[in-house]
């Protein structure tokens, strides 16, 4: 048996090349030279990595950095860059793509990121 299973596996199909994951909201595949990558509905350009339908680490192309999250946790959110991370937490519905908002708990306030 092959032993990854893709951190969206389980994704329904929501038509239009839309695909619905309940806790993740709605994605694309990039197809093409963005193999691997996926345009979310609320974040944008996402690389999911994991091996886990219930956990994945996000490079955010936008934010030039890693998150990490869950089915238990989104829309909480771990940030890893290179000069900090923190906790973020997403406010559904803020983002078409190319941001939105979040409350860094590191910061103690609301972001648009």
């Amino acid at each position: 048996t092959d032993p990854y299973t893709s951190p969206l596996a389980g994704a329904a199909d929501a038509g239009n090349g839309w695909k619905w994951l309940a806790w993740f909201g709605y994605f694309q595949d990039g197809g093409g030279i963005w193999g691997g990558w996926i345009w979310h509905a609320e974040h944008g350009w996402l690389y999911p990595v994991g091996n886990s339908p219930s956990s994945m680490w996000l490079w955010d192309l936008r934010m030039g950095a890693w998150l990490w999250t869950s089915n238990s946790q989104y829309p909480f959110l771990y940030y890893r860059s290179p000069a900090w991370h923190a906790w973020l937490w997403y406010y559904r519905g803020s983002g078409q793509g190319n941001g939105g908002w979040f409350y860094n708990y590191t910061a103690g306030r609301n972001e648009w990121r």
